[in-house]
């Protein structure tokens, strides 16, 4: 048997609207620039940071074990002058590599 159910206020219910819809706009947008098998990995809970290569190739493989789609690769790429590092996501498609 269920306990006291809470009525959502119209504040509350407003705020979730919102909350929602900034969430599907930037779902909209972003697919053009990151692949969507990777932005749905870092949605739910892969963490980016990238201070070393040890941690940017552990991430490398989180986000692609994460992503649980064979068509998407994730490598590390390094730039020796500055010392940053960065993820390069590759999708194949029909046999082409495709980037966001």
């Amino acid at each position: 048997m269920r306990g006291p159910v809470e009525r959502i206020v119209a504040k509350t219910l407003t705020e979730l609207a919102r909350q929602y819809n900034l969430g599907n706009a930037v779902m909209l947008r972003l697919p053009r620039v990151i692949d969507r098998a990777a932005l749905t990995a870092i949605m739910t809970g892969v963490q980016l940071c990238l201070p070393t290569t040890d941690a940017a190739r552990a991430l490398a493989q989180a986000l692609a074990d994460n992503t649980k789609d064979p068509a998407v690769t994730v490598s590390v790429r390094s730039d020796d002058l500055s010392d940053k590092h960065m993820l390069r996501i590759e999708r194949m498609h029909h046999g082409t590599c495709a980037r966001p």
